[in-house]
């Protein structure tokens, strides 16, 4: 599998870090990450204001070097405007995948697990989901119409159905990637061509 940046976002609840996790085990070229832990490793206390963009800047920078070797998933929201331009400028092999699941089966999840994630999150989930319809949603709207990406939906899938549908899209985006560059090099080639060409009358020309 390519090396690549996959970003997995969608509810609390959805899903993203055990089809995460479930990913890295199943296949040796694929490395998981929780953005959110990859914070904490960089600026383990946290402050008033939240985690600063110095560490978020860390954050790129690891994922950076991370991708040249693997197949990155990293699990986590957009709590910005600008987070979706930042993980896309780690590499041009960047693709966003939405998960897609109704508050109810969320809130079901959560309620079962019972943890917080960040300082932010409320006392009980459902502040959680009252804190991702008001501050996050917006945000994943508007990635959601950029051509890198694709919703999936979760609520009536296991976890193997999910991986599955995963992989399978990975590798289609894999032999589109090749595809294209195919097709790239074909045009580099005709015009390379062209330009021997022109070159060739040109000289003819000056000989005439």
């Amino acid at each position: 599998m390519k090396q690549r940046l996959v970003w997995l976002i969608g509810k609390p609840g959805s899903g993203k870090t055990t089809v995460g996790k479930k990913l890295e085990q199943s296949d040796r070229s694929i490395r998981y990450y929780s953005f959110s832990d990859l914070l904490k490793v960089f600026q383990p206390k946290l402050n008033q204001g939240g985690f600063t963009q110095d560490t978020r800047d860390k954050v790129y920078s690891f994922l950076s070097k991370e991708v040249k070797n693997k197949t990155i998933i990293v699990s986590g929201n957009p709590y910005t405007s600008s987070s979706f331009q930042e993980m896309a400028d780690i590499t041009k092999n960047f693709s966003v995948i939405i998960f897609q699941i109704s508050d109810r089966a969320a809130l079901e999840r959560l309620n079962k697990r019972g943890r917080k994630v960040f300082a932010h999150d409320g006392d009980n989930q459902k502040e959680r989901l009252d804190n991702f319809h008001k501050s996050v949603l917006p945000e994943i709207e508007k990635i959601s119409k950029k051509r890198s990406a694709r919703s999936v939906h979760v609520e009536d899938k296991n976890t193997e159905e999910i991986c599955l549908m995963m992989k399978n899209m990975l590798l289609a985006n894999s032999q589109e990637e090749y595809a294209l560059s195919q097709l790239e090099e074909a045009e580099r080639d005709v015009v390379s061509e062209r330009v021997s060409q022109g070159d060739l009358e040109t000289l003819l020309t000056k000989m005439d």
